[in-house]
């Protein structure tokens, strides 16, 4: 097969056959320009599977799960988030725990900044 060059090269001179009007009857015109535009799509083609073989290919991702099933670094404790479960239930008992001391629920507090309640 030809490289992008060499079809480049060629579907120029099938242009300039294309554009001789003196020598070259109207059918066979009309075929050369056909055939270059079909050497350049080719070429177009050659050339970019000529710049993916330069090009190195990259490294595979790693996998999430890979990742957090690999034991915990040394010297550095794991982090453990809580569940929403978790948080929700903290939530619940800080404001059961305002209202016990006496504090308005938030939803009746004034929402000005300088008004103290």
């Amino acid at each position: 097969m030809l490289r992008a060059e060499q079809l480049w090269r060629v579907a120029t001179v099938y242009d300039k056959v294309a554009e001789d009007k003196v020598g070259v009857p109207s059918p066979q015109r009309v075929a050369f320009a056909r055939k270059a535009k079909h050497l350049r799509m080719l070429a177009r083609i050659a050339a970019k599977i000529e710049a993916t073989q330069v090009v190195k290919p990259a490294q595979p991702l790693k996998s999430r799960q890979e990742s957090v099933s690999s034991p915990p670094t040394v010297g550095r404790p794991r982090v453990r988030f809580k569940t929403l479960a978790e948080r929700l239930e903290a939530a619940r008992a800080a404001a059961s725990a305002s209202v016990d001391k006496g504090h308005a629920p938030p939803e009746e507090r004034p929402s000005h900044p300088f008004c103290l309640w």
